[in-house]
């Protein structure tokens, strides 16, 4: 009988994007807030 292998580790730390996402309509800015959204226009913040 086969033995189960082990899980290997996937990728490193994983990023945290929250602060790149609109709050009116959930696109990724293209740059770090504040800035403004490239899909919808509404400004994207830290806060």
């Amino acid at each position: 009988m086969r033995e189960a292998a082990e899980p290997e580790a996937i990728g490193g730390e994983s990023a945290c994007l929250l602060p790149l996402v609109c709050a009116e309509c959930g696109a990724l800015a293209e740059q770090r807030p504040p800035t403004v959204c490239w899909r919808c226009g509404a400004v994207v913040d830290r806060d």
